[in-house]
Order: structure tokens, then sequence, then C-alpha cells
């Protein structure tokens, strides 16, 4: 919806997800834009919140200019009071358990997937944004709309709820609801990534290898299936249709002589001296 466009009764046609953008928008334009006084971005600043209000759609007060103009402008939403939280039986009072970030840290590095050499690194991954010296990480809205809900249920639809943010916490009477916590998950496992190729490269990790052999195997299965062979793909081995015919104690100590063995074996098999099969072990003493 364009700007010039909102009023109370057109904005009771938009999704919430259009509403909670056009409100960050108004933040986004105050004060930025010559289309639109700083007035008339109050005012539709107000229509917008007044609508939130009005579904039950939470949203965050801030300490800045756009914020302090508007609260008094609000519409008051006139409620039935039945009781205070005072006289709420706390113990039945059922929070249940959140989960904002599943498999919010990790650890990784080559103490985890190394194998075949000595490990020595230990790799911290948290699903956080990274900042110059530090993580930090953003209250969005998808915690936000659980709390929201969560409340309404316990505290009525008609509860109004709004959002401060503040790093001391509350300064007036207040119940507290929920820890930050870190818990560890169970079972412990580890996830592994699906790229065998790169495992094979770089983490030097047997597990790796029986991925490889499995992958390998449904290629020569394709391979025996269409019976061909073809570039880039594993197939099955025939087994060789001649056997050992000879054996040679010794060494060899040239090209030339080697050939010249073989030609002598050939002739004596009546073979055809470019398919004589050879096995070669070689020394390392």
């Amino acid at each position: 919806m364009k700007f010039e466009d909102i009023s109370p009764e057109s904005l009771k046609k938009v999704k919430d997800t259009e509403l909670s953008a056009l409100h960050y928008r108004c933040h986004l334009l105050y004060g930025r834009t010559k289309k639109f006084s700083k007035d008339d971005i109050v005012k539709i600043h107000v229509w917008i919140l007044n609508e939130m209000r009005r579904r039950g759609i939470g949203y965050l007060i801030q300490d800045n200019e756009l914020d302090r103009r508007s609260l008094p402008l609000l519409r008051k939403v006139s409620k039935k009071i039945t009781e205070t939280l005072e006289e709420v039986d706390l113990s039945k009072l059922k929070i249940p358990k959140i989960v904002w970030i599943p498999k919010f840290l990790a650890i990784s590095g080559s103490k985890v997937y190394a194998k075949g050499r000595k490990p020595k690194d230990v790799d911290v991954v948290v699903r956080a944004l990274e900042g110059e010296d530090n993580l930090y990480i953003v209250l969005d809205r998808a915690l936000r709309l659980k709390i929201d809900r969560l409340l309404k249920a316990r505290f009525g639809e008609d509860a109004e709820i709004e959002w401060h943010g503040t790093s001391y916490g509350s300064n007036w009477k207040h119940l507290n609801l929920f820890d930050l916590a870190l818990v560890p998950r169970e079972p412990l496992e580890f996830e592994e990534v699906d790229e065998p190729e790169f495992a094979q490269e770089f983490y030097k990790s047997k597990d790796v290898n029986k991925a490889l052999s499995v992958e390998a195997k449904k290629m020569a299965e394709a391979s025996k299936k269409e019976d061909k062979v073809r570039v880039g793909r594993f197939f099955y081995p025939l087994k060789t249709s001649l056997s050992p015919f000879e054996y040679r104690r010794g060494e060899v100590y040239g090209i030339d002589e080697l050939v010249e063995k073989l030609k002598q074996v050939a002739q004596r098999r009546k073979l055809d001296t470019e398919i004589v099969p050879v096995y070669l072990e070689k020394k390392y003493d």
C-alpha cells in the first residue's frame, strides 16, 4: 500500500504482515523524506499503531522522536478489568517452554571432523550476527509473535501488549516469566553435511570413506544395470580369465630387462605381447 493511500479505513483491509511492514517504513521515512512531513508521518504512524492494537499485534516501543510523539495520540482502548495479576493464582499459571533459536550453538573444527592427523582447533558456531568486535542477536518478530499469543491466551485477548527494550530490566513491579538460558541438546549427536567429495579431500576421515563407498556402490549398480562403462562412473570389474602363469623371484633392475622377460613368457604361452598380465611388487627397503 502506498503511503498516500493510508487511512484508518484502508488499514483494516491489509494483512498483518503488511501492517507491520508499514509500521517499519514509518520509522525509516521519519525525517528522511521531503514528500511527507514529520507531522504526516506521526499521523500515519498513529493510525497504524491503533490498527495493530485493535488486532492484538504486539509492537516494540523505542526511545525515539517518532514514538515519543505518537504515544500520547494513541486511541484509548476501553476494556473491562476483571482482575489484576496479583489476584491470579500463579501456581496455576502454566508458562510453557519456548524455543527461539533451535541449534543455537554448535562446535566444529578439526576436533570434530578430522581423523588420521592431530586435531587442534575447536570452532564455536553461533546463530548470531557478527559485529566489529562481538556477536549479537536481534529480538525478531518470530519470538515476539509467540510471546504475544501466549500472553493473550493467559491474560485475555483484550490485553494491550507493548514491548520495551532495556538493558537494565524493569524498575516497576513486575512478574519474571523467562530466563534466557543455553539448554544442552538431548541427545548430543553429530550432524553431517552432505558433501562427500569435499570431505574426502579436506576432512581426512575414515567415516567419509564409508559415505563414498555407498555412493560408489550406487554408481556401480547403475553401470551393471545398463551393462555399460562410462567415464567418471564406478563399475564392477570382471575377474581375469588368465590365471597367474609364472612367478619370478629376484629383482629387475631395468625396463629393458623387464620387457625382454615378458616377451619370452608371451612366446612360450603364445600370447599377444600387448596383453601380457603382469603383477609387480615394489620394494620399500
